[in-house]
């Protein structure tokens, strides 16, 4: 609440600075004791998954789409 007793909002990307601060200093707390190397192979294993479950959605996605006959299949 403001001085005069009106309700403030935090814009929508302040809330995601917030989000993104907090979970930066939860990971800084967590791994920050770890060597550069078991710090670097944990982000790359992250990363890996990310891409590998991107991947699988995509082509799951493709399959689908052409065993339906869809156009859009043969668009993209």
């Amino acid at each position: 609440m403001s001085a005069t007793g009106e309700l403030v909002l935090a814009s929508r990307w302040d809330a995601v600075f917030d989000v993104g601060h907090w979970i930066a200093a939860g990971l800084r707390i967590a791994f920050g004791s770890l060597p550069e190397w078991a710090k670097l192979t944990f982000a790359a294993v992250v990363v890996l998954a990310l891409l590998g479950g991107w991947a699988h959605s995509r082509t799951r996605r493709r399959r689908l789409l052409a065993a339906s006959g869809s156009d859009e299949a043969r668009v993209r």
